[in-house]
């Protein structure tokens, strides 16, 4: 259930230029919860690594092949949009101690930030489809 909610928070952070653009009344409740996208990023990706280990574990229980793809797309939307919205925590406390990893972070976020809106839209759509496994499978 922590899962759920912390990936569909990240998605609303991570698609809120396109909800704001679409629903301008929903920018008192994003710019709330925008001062944590950090933390939220961090989260997502510790979750999302969880995930990944868990697939990893399931591929020998090749039963449920559609629990295992929702929680692989989950874990992706997860580590991907994690680190975009965790990128400024990330850097601050590891990438500034290297200039080579630095570098490459920039460049990975770089290639990512075009991709936000989608990976937010796709993160709503992944928490929604992980709660819907999580009750009925």
């Amino acid at each position: 259930m922590l899962t759920f909610l912390i990936t569909l928070i990240g998605g609303v952070l991570g698609a809120s230029g396109y909800i704001i653009a679409k629903r301008p009344d929903a920018e008192e409740i994003i710019s709330r919860i925008a001062p944590y996208k950090g933390g939220v990023g961090i989260a997502m990706i510790i979750a999302g690594a969880w995930l990944g280990i868990k697939v990893i574990f399931m591929l020998n229980d090749l039963v449920a092949p559609l629990s295992w793809l929702i929680m692989l797309v989950t874990a992706v939307v997860n580590l991907s949009l994690g680190f975009l919205l965790g990128y400024d925590l990330i850097s601050e406390y590891l990438l500034e101690k290297n200039e080579k990893i630095e570098t490459k972070g920039v460049q990975a976020k770089q290639k990512l930030t075009g991709y936000q809106s989608k990976l937010g839209i796709g993160a709503i759509g992944a928490s929604i489809l992980y709660l819907l496994q999580f009750w009925f499978m």
